[in-house]
């Protein structure tokens, strides 16, 4: 449960622990009291079946595969997620992010497998999505506990927090108080 998890990860949320898991939930709506319940079970050989090619490609692949649209796909979802973080300057959605991003780029490698080595656009939106749910329930889950943490962490290395303003002379540039930042 979040609970549980919350607590588990309470003394070591930014060692990168959180980041390297996949998290995925079921937001309950308050109406619905639990009723409708997952189901799991035997599926039977027909179903078998019809996963057998895709578990066989997966299966008889070996070594490292490169699939160019996966790649230049990771890389501007890395750039998109940390422009954002950039933007909202929030580290830890930064730090979430990357791995994040492998995990995505990982998904979509299996679907790439799976789909007879084509990369193609719901490959693409499969990635992309998995990765913004992912992040939104670490960040919805546990981003007050990473920010907390960071935050700690940041004032026991640099002591006090000091006013860039005042290690700066009375009159300075723009690209003066950027490099300061």
């Amino acid at each position: 449960t979040i609970q549980r998890g919350r607590a588990y990860f309470r003394r070591s949320i930014s060692d990168g622990t959180l980041s390297r898991l996949s998290l995925a939930t079921i937001v309950r709506d308050e109406n619905d009291w639990g009723r409708t319940m997952p189901r799991f079970g035997t599926y039977g050989e027909a179903f078998a079946e019809e996963l057998r090619p895709y578990i066989d490609a997966l299966n008889t692949c070996h070594g490292t595969l490169h699939c160019p649209e996966a790649e230049q796909w990771a890389e501007n979802a890395l750039d998109e997620h940390l422009t954002h973080a950039e933007m909202c300057d929030d580290r830890a959605y930064a730090q979430m992010s990357r791995r994040a991003v492998l995990m995505g780029f990982l998904r979509g490698m299996v679907l790439y497998i799976m789909n007879g080595m084509q990369w193609n656009h719901e490959i693409s939106e499969f990635a992309a999505w998995s990765v913004r749910y992912d992040m939104w329930c670490k960040m919805h889950f546990f981003g007050d506990l990473m920010h907390q943490e960071m935050e700690a962490e940041a004032m026991a290395v640099a002591g006090e927090r000091t006013n860039l303003l005042d290690l700066l002379p009375t009159e300075f540039t723009r690209q003066m108080a950027q490099d300061m930042r």
